[in-house]
């Protein structure tokens, strides 16, 4: 299968991007939550999928600014 680093780039900032809006919602959904178990629950998750937005931003600034290169191999 080929990859266009293009494609790869768009992906990574796509998957970045609706990770953070995701959270975003949670963090909402989270306040109109019925017990307060729930409302952690939901909160932990948002964080979680904060961070990886986060991480996922960073590995795309990496590759769009060359300071991290994949290197395909050869079958």
């Amino acid at each position: 299968m080929n990859i266009e680093p293009s494609d790869l780039l768009r992906t990574l900032r796509s998957a970045s991007f609706n990770d953070e809006a995701a959270a975003e919602l949670l963090l909402e959904l989270g306040r109109l939550a019925p017990t307060a178990d729930l409302a952690y629950r939901i909160l932990d998750v948002a964080s979680h999928m904060s961070c990886d937005a986060k991480a996922l931003e960073r590995i795309y600034q990496a590759m769009a600014t060359q300071q991290l290169v994949l290197v395909p191999t050869r079958r």
